[in-house]
């Protein structure tokens, strides 16, 4: 019994939750200890394993987010057109309406490129989360490594400074530059997808 003489003792308080900022690679290597992991089923549960390991034919009949860019899509639009291609999403009409105002560095304004713009939004429908408690590291941790390799390519993450090597958006081999970024950003994408398990392997 407690001595009614005595205080009460302090509530007991709940164990912290682990910190949202674990280390990835931490992370990676124990995905089974930290609650921000999940498997990646379980981070859309709107998506559909589209593609499986053993079908090809999707992946030859996707066109390349290069091919894409000279079709006319923007460079954002590109690359989020590709990804929900090559999962054959539902909504993809939708996903590639709202990459549109990132183009040419946020609504034509040569701000941050639209090219890592769409890698981040193709990323988060490969691995983002759809409820407020779900798990966000592997969204945010494969999305900073994109946007790592992108500034240690181009120097930059602006449009204006990639573009400003040919003077202007009608510049002399500028719509060819933008290419080659539009196609490595979606392969970053397709090999990250791929690395974690998102992806089926290229055949």
């Amino acid at each position: 019994m407690t001595c009614p003489a005595c205080p009460a003792a302090p509530p007991q308080r709940p164990s912290p939750e682990p910190s949202p900022t674990c280390d990835s690679r931490a992370v990676r290597l124990s995905r089974e200890s930290c609650v921000h992991n999940a498997p990646s089923s379980l981070y859309n549960p709107v998506m559909k394993p589209a593609i499986s390991p053993s079908d090809t034919t999707a992946y030859t009949a996707t066109p390349s987010a290069a091919s894409l860019y000279d079709e006319g899509y923007y460079c954002s639009e590109a690359i989020v057109k590709f990804t929900c291609d090559l999962v054959e999403h539902p909504s993809s009409d939708a996903l590639v309406r709202m990459a549109t105002g990132f183009g040419a560095g946020v609504g034509r304004t040569q701000a941050m490129c639209g090219a890592l713009a769409g890698m981040v939004m193709a990323m988060g429908l490969l691995s983002g989360r759809s409820t407020a408690d779900g798990p966000y590291l592997p969204s945010t941790d494969s999305t900073r490594e994109l946007a790592a390799r992108f500034e240690e390519r181009h120097g930059t993450v602006s449009c204006a400074d990639i573009v400003a090597a040919f003077g202007s958006m009608d510049g002399p081999g500028r719509h060819e530059h933008c290419r080659e970024i539009v196609d490595s950003c979606a392969e970053w994408v397709r090999d990250i997808g791929q690395r974690e398990g998102w992806l089926p392997d290229t055949p």
